[in-house]
């Protein structure tokens, strides 16, 4: 009972901090960040609203469509009234014009706002509106490549200390979904972001010697995660938001089991099941949070205004002919969207015949020494993990075909699941201690 209330107490203080600081933030007057919104409507004037960079590869694609929109939201908060402006996030659009054009118009022909993105929080606003008083959105865009950049090897570094394979795995991962396109764009990075600072708070909070127990420890990562679901829906456009939970659990299990400080299985799965419900509790519970607020402080049913585009997002058919096609494909088409993946499928002949027999292929490699290995239950553990981003793809099936420009990187975590697994199967002592064996037993016989 008392864990509960602790959860409760701070699942409440972490939506209540949130929200009072995106409001602080929405304080900040209008004249204040308007050049600068002029600015960044000049450089929008050049890129369209899904920008494609490289041959019209789905992997290129930058998505300042949603960039542009928070943009345009800003461009309506009343500093005067920061609370209710905030909730509604209203703006101006033209039905089947880009947003871009749309933001370029309401900032030079002051224009009325017309819709609201009420379902969302919206919380890029939080660090947005503060640098567009000193930056335009070009500006700001390079500040990202350089911070994102930076944290990245940052958290590469960390890694490589702590375990070297599990650094060159997530190195490989990252290079294999073209992770460089995605600060390109802050609807893209925030996830990284969260993702990355997540998973040094986590390590940090696994290796601190001042922890007086285990249990300790599994506490401490356990609040970790509910705040870090809080935080995901607060900044997130429905990306890749399983990074945010999956990446840091993969390094907390992986450098204990390398690190000889792995809990039974059944402890295992218990702490696993226990962080992810707890970052679930997060992440859902912080979407209802600001429908309830909305409710409450607008005098609206706010649940009424999501309802349609939550049913959308989960299965709507949207120019799809039926859900046979939309469940059919949603997959594949993230699948695909992998660069290594899209060549295979473009460049060879009979390329499902191709790819089926690499995948028997890398099945036998992985039984190889199957039998042999002692933590084949905690490698179906971390396989379970890994065909996480698929459920997801299934389960927000619409919004996972439509957007599979950026949702296809949530297979940042199969990859690291998928090379680990390969890695730990194709352990070379257990190769060589076999063929000393066959050696040996050969030489028994002669």
């Amino acid at each position: 009972m008392n864990k509960v209330f602790k959860y409760t107490t701070i699942f409440t203080l972490g939506v209540l901090i949130i929200f009072f600081a995106l409001v602080v933030s929405s304080k900040i007057p209008h004249s204040a960040i308007e050049e600068n919104l002029k600015e960044s409507a000049e450089f929008y004037k050049t890129k369209a609203g899904v920008y494609r960079i490289k041959n019209k590869k789905i992997y290129s694609y930058i998505h300042y469509y949603a960039d542009t929109r928070k943009l345009n939201i800003m461009n309506y908060i009343d500093s005067e009234k920061p609370i209710e402006s905030t909730l509604w996030a209203k703006y101006y659009q033209v039905i089947k014009k880009d947003t871009n054009t749309d933001f370029i118009d309401a900032v030079e022909n002051h224009r009325d706002p017309n819709v609201n993105y009420l379902r969302y929080w919206n919380g890029c606003m939080l660090f947005l509106r503060p640098l567009l008083t000193i930056f335009n959105m070009e500006q700001i865009y390079l500040l990202n490549k350089i911070l994102l950049s930076m944290l990245s090897l940052v958290l590469l570094v960390v890694l490589f200390k702590k375990s070297k394979k599990l650094a060159f795995i997530f190195l490989l991962a990252l290079i294999l979904v073209s992770s460089w396109y995605v600060t390109f764009c802050i609807e893209y990075s925030v996830m990284f972001y969260v993702m990355i600072i997540t998973s040094m708070i986590a390590m940090q909070i696994d290796s601190n010697k001042k922890n007086k127990s285990k249990d300790e420890v599994d506490e401490k990562l356990s609040m970790l995660f509910l705040i870090t679901g809080i935080v995901t829906t607060f900044f997130d456009f429905l990306t890749t938001e399983l990074l945010t939970i999956f990446v840091p659990l993969l390094f907390i299990l992986i450098i204990r089991k390398e690190q000889g400080r792995l809990d039974r299985l059944k402890d295992t799965i218990k702490f696993v099941a226990k962080v992810c419900i707890l970052w679930f509790i997060g992440y859902v519970g912080m979407w209802i949070a600001k429908w309830i607020l909305s409710s409450l402080i607008l005098h609206i049913n706010a649940f009424e205004y999501v309802k349609d585009n939550v049913l959308l997002r989960i299965n709507g058919l949207q120019g799809l002919s039926s859900h046979e096609v939309l469940y059919g494909n949603v997959v594949k088409k993230n699948f695909f969207a992998i660069p290594i993946l899209d060549i295979i499928k473009e460049n060879f002949y009979k390329w499902e015949v191709k790819l089926a027999i690499i995948v028997v292929i890398i099945i036998l490699l992985i039984l190889i020494n199957w039998k042999e290995l002692k933590n084949k239950k905690f490698l179906l553990i971390i396989a379970f993990i890994g065909i996480t981003p698929y459920i997801r793809y299934l389960i927000l099936a619409n919004h996972s075909i439509r957007h599979a420009m950026f949702t296809f990187r949530d297979q940042i975590i199969t990859i690291m699941c998928f090379l680990y697994i390969i890695i730990d199967c194709l352990n070379y002592k257990l190769l060589l201690k076999k063929i000393k064996l066959k050696k040996s037993l050969k030489a028994t016989k002669s």
